[in-house]
């Protein structure tokens, strides 16, 4: 399981965290999730252990935005 919230970045795509071996999926996967706002951002995990973000329904990207991370996975 990965849960958490991550902000501080404005960029559309950005790499937001990297999972350590023995925690990373099998193989990448895209997913949609929530940010304030009401709006939503599409991550893709992938098996080499970053959590990227790939795109994002709001239009002022911000700072100070957070962005929701909520998933589950098996690990290899």
């Amino acid at each position: 399981y990965v849960r958490g919230c991550v902000k501080g970045f404005s960029e559309i795509e950005k790499v937001v965290a990297i999972l350590p071996e023995g925690f990373r999926p099998v193989s990448s996967y895209y997913m949609q999730k929530a940010t304030d706002g009401g709006k939503t951002d599409t991550f893709n995990v992938r098996a080499n252990g970053e959590i990227r973000r790939m795109a994002s329904t709001q239009t002022a990207q911000a700072v100070g935005n957070y962005h929701f991370i909520d998933t589950e996975f098996l690990v290899d």
